[in-house]
């Protein structure tokens, strides 16, 4: 594995490499984890004209982030290339089904949501949240596990898309359901945490924002 010159933050390998690796896996377990290690979810993934196989975490600028989603489905579109064995084909599929189609919403998930967001489209976006982790779902409720300014911005964005108030602030923005967010999460004073980003910010796009805008 190498640093490609001009992708000095992502890691590289030779799709042939890549494919080779994937061939020789006898087992489910590590046919897997070769899956997630390269195109696990969070990750940029991309083939570049040199045939080489690019892969990082998604720390970019918005204007670089890319949809893994695409990413993904076109590398597997070189599956009949890769003469992988009958029961390597199905173990690529049963991976490829959860990356490729959102999960169905896990049972008790509706009941926790406030009668604003049981919609269809507010329902699934949770349900992606906890998908890529950034929720813990239990019967109990649900926990944020990124920074709380990054609940803040989910909060503005939920709020913004689903209409959950129609109320105003003095420059005439539409202002943020912070109540709903608190309660559903057990957190306090959200709009704070919004607050200490902008006294060093001139836009409120804490790190990791892009990880929420991709849920919509």
């Amino acid at each position: 594995m190498v640093q490609k010159e001009g992708h000095t933050n992502f890691n590289v390998i030779s799709l042939t490499q890549f494919i080779k690796c994937l061939m020789m896996a006898i087992d489910k377990k590590e046919f897997i984890t070769l899956l997630d290690k390269y195109l696990g979810r969070g990750h940029f993934v991309d083939v570049d004209k040199d045939g080489l196989l690019i892969f990082g975490r998604k720390k970019r600028t918005p204007q670089t982030v890319t949809d893994e989603k695409e990413d993904i489905l076109n590398l597997l579109e070189l599956k009949p290339e890769l003469h992988l064995t009958s029961m390597q084909i199905k173990w690529l599929n049963e991976w490829q089904q959860p990356q490729n189609t959102a999960s169905e919403p896990q049972q008790g998930l509706i009941g926790l949501l406030p009668e604003q967001l049981k919609t269809d489209e507010a329902v699934m976006v949770f349900q992606k949240a906890i998908n890529v982790q950034l929720i813990t779902y239990s019967p109990d409720g649900l926990r944020w596990n990124d920074t709380k300014q990054l609940l803040a911005y989910f909060a503005t964005k939920v709020s913004d898309k689903f209409n959950l108030t129609t109320r105003l602030d003095k420059d005439g923005n539409k202002t943020t359901d912070w109540k709903t967010f608190e309660t559903l999460f057990k957190e306090r004073i959200l709009k704070v945490a919004k607050q200490n980003w902008m006294r060093l910010n001139t836009k409120f796009e804490p790190t990791g924002f892009e990880k929420v805008d991709a849920l919509f």
